[in-house]
């Protein structure tokens, strides 16, 4: 039905290399307010997202609402050993690849979340059997 938001659980899956760019364009859009502008960073993400995906519904829903399931993991730090930087105001912070290539598939549940266990349980495959060379991920103790 057009017009008609999905339930969570039933948003469309991206492909990884799509989700990347799109999470990069919200992110970069929530923490970058334009000079006129008084909306919130989710306002000025979602905006972004649809300007990107322009005349794809089902792309931009999938993206905005992938978006935000990944930085509610990161606000309950569910995260914490799949990010590094951010440590100075005007560093940036660094996601593993793996968690947006899960992000980008994995079923999201009724509530818009990804089951923590289960994301995190996918991360520690997908970085294990596609990105074995990237050294000190997760961020345990690197040292």
């Amino acid at each position: 039905m057009p017009g008609k938001t999905p339930r969570p659980q039933d948003t469309a899956p991206l492909e990884p290399s799509e989700f990347g760019i799109a999470f990069q364009i919200a992110l970069d859009a929530g923490q970058n307010p334009s000079g006129k502008t008084s909306s919130t960073p989710w306002e000025r993400a979602r905006f972004a997202l649809e300007h990107h995906f322009a005349g794809e519904t089902q792309k931009f829903e999938s993206a905005d609402t992938r978006f935000r399931a990944v930085m509610d993991l990161y606000r309950r730090n569910g995260l914490a050993d799949w990010i590094r930087g951010g440590d100075q105001a005007s560093q940036r912070i660094e996601i593993h690849p793996a968690v947006l290539d899960v992000a980008s598939r994995m079923r999201l549940a009724r509530n818009g979340r990804f089951p923590l266990r289960k994301f995190l349980e996918q991360v520690s495959v997908t970085a294990r059997e596609n990105y074995s060379d990237l050294e000190e991920w997760p961020m345990e103790d690197a040292d």
